[in-house]
Order: structure tokens, then C-alpha cells, then sequence
């Protein structure tokens, strides 16, 4: 960015050894954004690093901030992969942590958030220890200079005034300050390390994805909503209100629908529908007739109203237990334009069977088997 921090770590990796190369995107956001590209060429340009810039515009509106976050990362990404690079040094610090987790713990933050990670995937934090006085302090030792952004100073923004105001008081009260909280920040990481370890544990166990359905198995009520805010990408407290509810409501969360149910919660967009005459592919289901009901067997989806047997298909789906997200993808089956078979619902299978499509992939009765439920297939 041209700021203390990004200018600290591009030096200092280089004089380190390290290949490197620089990135600055430009989201054209303040007045002095090519203020900023310009000294990033010439600072690069003086100590031969090579550079990239991009401008990227995000627009207005809410979530600007994040939305330019997202595109500086995937800039970095495609960038590092050009190169054949294997890591993208990211410039935050102690101090940086420190107010994150100021920050994150004041909005209801879970312990997640409390910490920000010396390194995820190719993301690597390698000033995470340095206290922000101390690589000014550096910098200005060595005549390097740097540019600052003028809206760090706007009070107006949390993160800022917790910066500005709080810190300042905060070492105050604690003048080692940055060694007390080096100290919380490794027993935080190294906790969240665990935790993050036993919910990719619990997802590899309780969570299976099928046809753009997720259905995850629920238990602590810790576990499941840590779940659930990883695969939503949202915040453990917006998640509070799935707590303790009973089956058969659904949320809408993300931009997803949640519907709970009684050992386990799935989550979709639109749920596919069976087409009338054959197995949608994306269910990975092909029917498998026995020769002599070659050419007569047809598979489809329920209709709205229909009975078989004089009941209501409804009904025998109720009894049956069906999930009702699921039910526009059970199989209904016909022989010469008759329904004969409602796998697990209604009637007898004649010898009619249901293979996967692909051997290594879920399809229905392996979604039922996951749930607890018994379905005859």
C-alpha cells in the first residue's frame, strides 16, 4: 500500500534473502490513491523490485471495505500463482491484532475472532510480533520513508478510534503493553489452532453435500453453529436465533435457506425438482428396471395434490418421515402410467432398482442412510 507497515515488510524480506515481488492495488476510493500507486513505482523502481499494479474499482455502497478486501486477495493470489510463488506476506502486526481483537470482542465476536492467524493458506504474517512504534521507529532509523492514509485518522471509523484513542491509554496503564498481549495473542492462536482442528473434524463427520442441498448432523450447540458459520461465511452470532429451534422452520441466512430439523439442519437455495420422465443427473440416481418392465418404467416427482392408493401423497411422505426439503426430489415411479412405488412411502419395488450415476458421489438414500432415516430403495 506504501504505508509503514507494507514498506517495512517488502524491505525487510528482501534484505532477507527472499525473492520477492511487490503488489499495490489501487480501488480508487480516496483522493490520494495515486498519490499512493506513485511512490509504490518509485520505491520499487529504486530498489529494482519487481511490481504489479492493479486498479480495481468495488463501487459505493455498503461493505465497500470488505469487498476491496476480497478483490486485494484474489489480486494477490493470481499474481503469486503467475510468479510461482508460494506465499503472499501480508503486513499486519501486533498492534493490528491487538485492536482486531479489541474490535471483534466489543461486536460479539466468538473466540475465532479474537485472534488474527500468523498464516492461513498462502497468507503469511511475518511482522505479527512487531509492535507498529517499533517498525516506525525502524524505518525512520534507516531514512526509509512512507505515505499514510489520511482516513486512518477518522475517528468516525471503530477500528480507528480504537487506534487513536484507546491504545494510547491502554499503554498507559500497561507500558509493556505489547509483551503482555504477544503473550494472549500466542495462547490465543494456539487455542484457535485446536478449535478450528476439532470443527474441520466435526464437518468432516457431520457434513454431507448433495445436489446443492448441505445437511449437517447437529450437535453442541458450540459445534454446530461454528459449523454452520463456516460453511455460511458468517459471523457465530447472527447464528444464535437456530438455537433450540423446533423442527420444521426454516431462515433465511446469507442469502441461503436454513430449515431445521430434529438431529440436523439443511441448507440450500432453491431445491432441484424431479422432471417429469427422467432422473435429474444432479442427483446422481439412475433407475435400473428388470427386463420385463424394460420401456415401462417412468420416473418422476410428486404432484401438488396427488394420491395413490386413495391417500394423499402428502400424507404418506408425513408418515413416512420425509424431510419436507426433500421431498421434490423423492422418487415417484410408474409402470404403464400407474404409480407402483414411492421408495420407503408407498406400494412394492417390482424388481425396480435406484444405482449411482458416479459410484464415489452421495445420492438420495445416501442423504436418508445420513440423517437416520431407513428407506427401502
Amino acid at each position: 500500500s506504501g504505508g509503514a507497515d507494507s514498506v517495512y515488510c517488502l524491505l525487510s524480506l528482501r534484505e532477507l534473502g527472499y525473492r520477492v515481488v511487490a503488489v499495490h492495488v489501487n480501488h480508487g476510493l480516496r483522493p490520494t490513491a495515486d498519490r499512493d500507486e506513485r511512490f509504490v513505482v518509485d520505491l520499487c523502481g529504486e530498489y529494482g523490485i519487481p511490481l504489479e499494479v492493479r486498479r480495481v474499482e468495488v463501487g459505493g455502497g455498503g461493505g465497500v471495505e470488505e469487498r476491496a478486501r476480497e478483490e486485494r486477495y484474489r489480486v494477490f493470489r493470481e499474481v503469486a500463482r503467475r510468479y510461482g510463488l508460494k506465499k503472499v506476506a501480508l503486513a499486519h502486526t501486533l498492534s493490528d491484532a491487538y485492536e482486531t481483537a479489541l474490535f471483534n470482542l466489543s461486536r460479539g465476536s466468538g473466540s475465532f475472532g479474537l485472534v488474527i492467524p500468523p498464516k492461513v493458506d498462502v497468507f503469511v504474517r511475518p511482522l505479527i510480533f512487531l509492535w507498529r512504534d517499533e517498525v516506525r521507529e525502524a524505518l525512520k532509523k534507516a531514512g526509509v520513508k512512507w505515505v499514510e492514509d489520511e482516513s486512518n485518522y477518522d475517528t468516525r471509523f471503530a477500528r480507528n478510534f480504537i487506534r487513536l484513542r484507546v491504545l494510547p491509554e491502554m499503554e498507559r496503564l500497561f507500558p509493556d503493553l505489547p509483551r503482555r498481549f504477544e503473550r494472549s495473542y500466542r495462547t490465543i492462536a494456539a487455542e484457535r489452532d485446536i478449535l478450528k482442528g476439532e470443527v474441520e473434524r466435526y464437518i468432516s463427520e457431520n457434513v454431507l453435500s448433495f445436489a446443492g442441498f448441505t445437511v449437517v448432523r447437529t450437535g453442541s450447540d458450540y459445534l454446530t453453529i461454528r459449523t454452520l458459520s463456516v460453511l455460511l461465511g458468517v459471523e457465530p452470532s447472527k447464528l444464535e436465533v437456530l438455537k433450540g429451534l423446533e423442527s420444521g422452520r426454516r431462515f433465511n441466512v446469507a442469502g441461503r435457506d436454513v430449515s431445521v430439523y430434529k438431529g440436523f439442519l439443511v441448507i440450500h437455495k432453491t431445491p432441484p425438482v424431479l422432471r417429469e420422465g427422467v432422473v435429474w443427473e444432479s442427483l446422481n440416481m439412475r433407475v435400473v428396471p428388470p427386463p420385463e418392465l424394460e420401456g415401462r418404467v417412468r420416473v418422476r416427482g410428486r404432484r401438488e395434490g396427488e394420491k395413490v392408493g386413495g391417500k394423499s401423497v402428502k400424507r404418506l411422505f408425513e408418515r413416512a418421515g420425509i424431510p419436507s426439503v426433500f421431498r421434490g426430489v423423492h422418487p415417484v415411479v410408474e409402470v404403464g402410467g400407474k404409480v407402483v412405488w414411492i421408495p420407503g412411502v408407498f406400494g412394492s419395488d417390482h424388481g425396480i432398482r435406484f444405482r449411482k450415476i458416479q459410484p464415489h458421489r452421495p445420492f438420495l438414500f445416501d442423504v436418508y442412510d445420513f440423517i437416520g432415516l431407513s428407506v427401502f430403495r
